[in-house]
């Protein structure tokens, strides 16, 4: 709807030489342009590289330990 943005969530340091946050919170999120509205739609640290589709949903990549696997995921949050 170019309202809305779904992004991939890192913990602090993980490309870096900080120690990331205990409690830090990953995942894919999305957000409203005006950065209102934020919402997980992952909770998972290996999920990343989100695209919209055409309706509404959105579909990632998910790193497992021997496969990457496509997963889509319905996005309740209104623009």
């Amino acid at each position: 709807d170019g309202l809305r943005i779904a992004y991939a969530r890192s913990p602090k340091g993980l490309f870096g030489d900080q120690r990331p946050p205990r409690r830090q919170v990953t995942g894919l999120w999305t957000a409203a342009l005006d950065r209102s509205g934020q919402a997980a739609l992952t909770r998972g640290p290996s999920d990343n590289m989100p695209s919209w589709s055409v309706d509404g949903r959105v579909a990632f990549l998910r790193q497992g330990r021997r496969a990457s696997e496509i997963w889509v995921v319905r996005c309740s949050m209104r623009g």
